[in-house]
């Protein structure tokens, strides 16, 4: 067994809940569920984007087993990392209104030029951060915001018993029921002709 599939396997150890995955399973996983966020028409690019910082990633992970570790942490995401980069980007540069404008409708995503050192800086920052109590907070929140939801879809007013409206309100007396009137024919009969519908 080489160093990096050690590093792999020490690093699976750690995490837990995906015991047999390996960071390039991971950060696959990670890549299919970010790409079916993206506007289909950059899906191209963003592919050959995150392939070649995942490449880099996975060798990362095979020099140091405690870097794969950090990776495979349940808590830790790709997804996360971008938004992390995102707010380092934010600092050097704000994007223009336009600009703005133009992710919101998915019609152009706001690209800011940095190195690739400067980039691996900030995914490196990511990755040593300790985010954990960050992380379950926002899943907290996550939770409480899908729970009311559901509490606003089913907290309407309570539907009536059918039998109710039969038996009465306990369940006793049955209310006067009066046959309804029938509704006179607007045509005129002709004698001798029998309607289905008075039979």
């Amino acid at each position: 067994m080489t160093a990096g599939k050690q590093s792999h396997k020490a690093a699976e150890g750690n995490k837990g809940d995906r015991k047999n995955m390996t960071v390039k399973e991971k950060l696959k996983q990670e890549e299919e569920k970010l790409l079916e966020s993206v506007n289909n028409s950059y899906r191209d690019m963003m592919r050959a984007q995150f392939d070649c910082i995942f490449e880099e990633l996975e060798e990362r992970c095979e020099k140091s087993p405690e870097y794969a570790a950090r990776v495979l942490l349940s808590h830790k995401s790709f997804a996360r990392c971008m938004k992390y980069a995102m707010k380092k980007i934010m600092e050097i540069r704000t994007p223009t209104e336009k600009e703005k404008e133009l992710a919101r409708k998915q019609e152009a995503p706001i690209v800011t030029p940095v190195s690739s050192d400067v980039l691996f800086e900030w995914i490196d920052e990511y990755y040593e951060l300790d985010d954990k109590e960050a992380y379950e907070k926002e899943m907290q929140k996550q939770e409480a915001a899908q729970t009311s939801k559901k509490k606003k879809r089913t907290v309407k007013k309570p539907a009536k018993p059918l039998l109710d409206g039969l038996l009465g309100k306990e369940g006793g007396d049955a209310p006067d029921l009066k046959p309804s009137k029938v509704k006179k024919s607007r045509r005129k009969e002709l004698d001798g002709q029998l309607s289905l519908f008075q039979i």
